[in-house]
């Protein structure tokens, strides 16, 4: 069952997952310093039976545990709560690994050594605070109610799918792209589609959209700098990105922005619709921002 966010006065709960001993025993240490209560497991197997008798508010997860993977944990946890904020950390950084728990919705994602157990620290800090109410509920989305009208850029018109109509700006230099995800957005949506930065910033100050699916290879200014400047002018919009390849430098700092989902460019097309309809799919089962 997911829970709200703390109050104060109430102790953060955490479940430190490492295998080895020096790490879950250094991050317990900075954890109770912190006030903070803290479990540990060795093992994701061990995890889950733990997250079976107890109730935590954030996991701390290595990568490479033995037996199940971190990544596979994680995304065992996903299936049934998406409220409880989870870290990764690792010895072992990966594209690969990165872009896989982006899309798990983690907090963050930390390599080992940590220069200072404190950037771990601020990290759940960090994580506790940006609590989002899109989260919320862990169970199946259900339907709520907003529409929105307007209609703009060209689609391909598609069935009506449950839940409010979104607001959606599709952010890309490229023509085609703009076209292709276009096409695999809903009819119902009012839907706006951009060719600069400029023009997405613009949107996104008249619109504030519920959704901004941007392509990667904006450069001035470039990905990061549009997320941020989108999460500072609407805190509520969800970003999406599409990417051909990103150094695990620019991933960890998406991860850093909470992007939604980070889409392969070169996936095939029926991926890519699968991917923005269920990002669509939850938003509509939200309740619109206020």
């Amino acid at each position: 069952m997911a829970e709200a966010p703390k109050g104060k006065g109430t102790a953060v709960r955490i479940l430190v997952i490492d295998d080895e001993a020096v790490i879950k025993e250094v991050l317990q240490i900075a954890f109770e310093e912190a006030g903070w209560q803290v479990m540990k497991a060795d093992t994701g197997e061990e995890a889950v039976r733990r997250l079976r008798d107890s109730e935590f508010d954030v996991l701390v997860v290595d990568k490479n545990l033995p037996g199940m993977s971190g990544v596979d944990f994680i995304r065992e946890v996903r299936k049934h709560n998406r409220v409880i904020r989870v870290l990764m950390i690792t010895a072992y950084g990966s594209v690969e690994s990165a872009v896989e728990t982006l899309n798990l919705g983690i907090d963050a994602y930390l390599e080992k050594p940590f220069p200072n157990v404190s950037d771990v620290v601020r990290a759940v800090k960090v994580a506790m605070a940006r609590f989002d109410a899109r989260w919320f509920d862990s169970a199946p989305p259900e339907p709520a109610a907003r529409p929105p009208p307007g209609l703009l850029g060209p689609r391909a018109a598609q069935g009506r799918s449950p839940g409010r109509d979104l607001t959606v700006v599709v952010g890309s230099p490229d023509d085609q792209l703009r076209s292709l995800i276009a096409s695999h957005l809903d009819a119902r949506d009012r839907i706006q589609l951009s060719a600069s930065a400029q023009d997405v910033l613009a949107c996104v100050s008249r619109d504030r959209p519920d959704l901004a699916v941007l392509d990667a290879s904006f450069t001035t200014p470039d990905i990061i700098e549009l997320i941020a400047a989108i999460k500072a002018a609407t805190p509520h919009t969800t970003n999406v990105v599409v990417a051909d390849s990103l150094p695990l430098t620019t991933i960890k700092r998406l991860i850093d922005l909470q992007v939604q989902a980070l889409i392969d460019r070169s996936a095939e097309s029926g991926k890519l619709r699968r991917r923005l309809a269920d990002v669509l799919t939850q938003l509509r089962s939200t309740p619109a921002p206020r």
